[in-house]
Parts: C-alpha cells; sequence; structure tokens
C-alpha cells in the first residue's frame, strides 16, 4: 500500500496557527497531510551530517585504540597511557556527537564536541607519538570545549 502526503508548511510568524491549519485542511482534497511547523529544511538537512560526523570520528577513534594497543608497544607506558586516553576520550565522544542531533541546539552541541575531541585528543596522539610535551597545553582547552558542549546538551 502507498500513501501519498501533501506536505502544508506553515511559517512560524503564523500567530493564529489553529486556524491557519483548520482552514489548509479544509482547502486539501487529499486525507492524508503531513503539517511542518517552521521554516527549519536547512537545519533538518545540517542535522543529516551530525551522526555521519560521528561515525567518523568513531571509526577513527577505533583505529586509534587499535594502533594505541598494536603500534605503540615499544613506546615509553607514560606516552602509551596518554595516547589510550585520548583514544578513550575520542571514542565515548563520537557516541554524543551520534546523539548531537537529539539537542535543542545541535549544530552548537556538534560543533563543539567535534573542536573538543580534536584539541584534547589530538593533543594527547601528538604528545604520545612525538614525544613534545609542550602540545599537551591543547588538552585542558579542548577539555574545556567537551565541559560546554555537554552543558549545551542540557540548555
Amino acid at each position: 500500500m502507498v500513501y501519498f502526503f501533501n506536505i502544508i508548511r506553515i511559517p512560524e510568524s503564523d500567530s493564529n496557527l489553529l486556524s491557519r491549519i483548520t482552514e489548509l485542511l479544509a482547502n486539501e482534497k487529499s486525507s492524508n497531510v503531513l503539517i511542518q511547523y517552521g521554516a527549519n529544511n536547512q537545519l533538518n538537512s545540517m542535522c543529516e551530517w551530525i551522526p555521519r560526523i560521528g561515525g567518523i570520528y568513531g571509526a577513527l577513534a577505533l583505529l586509534a585504540c587499535a594502533y594505541g594497543t598494536l603500534g605503540l608497544w615499544e613506546t615509553n607506558g607514560k606516552y602509551k597511557k596518554i595516547f589510550q586516553m585520548g583514544a578513550h576520550y575520542h571514542l565515548i565522544h563520537s557516541l554524543a556527537i551520534n546523539q548531537a542531533s537529539n539537542t535543542k541546539h545541535p549544530i552548537l552541541t556538534t560543533t563543539l564536541l567535534v573542536i573538543g575531541t580534536t584539541l584534547f585528543s589530538g593533543s594527547c596522539y601528538y604528545v604520545a607519538i612525538s614525544g613534545n610535551e609542550s602540545a599537551s597545553k591543547f588538552a585542558p582547552i579542548g577539555g574545556l570545549t567537551l565541559l560546554l558542549a555537554w552543558i549545551s546538551m542540557i540548555l
């Protein structure tokens, strides 16, 4: 069975919403009507990419976990722990990115999660691989950005 829907778009600025919906439904010949409130098509298309970004970050996190376990076997134990911590946070926040589209501010939350994860985990990866500990100054900035991302989920 195939259903055909007529889509009625109602601008957010329409103050008399109920009477407008009733009027539009009375003029429709089809009984199958979808009503979309507000002009948020652009936001919806942007939010479709959020799970894909989370998937990419998740795949990269798994590769980092594998590299940290198998590729750093000759590395100093201190640097190996730093790398594993970066991979751990990377993996956790890739899952959070997947759920960011369900928040009230999905673009803001996703942006903060991506920037925070990149700064925090990226600096951990760089320090562990290069041994240059001066890059560790970016980890607190990334951690603060991740904290802001989690706060943006509850706003």
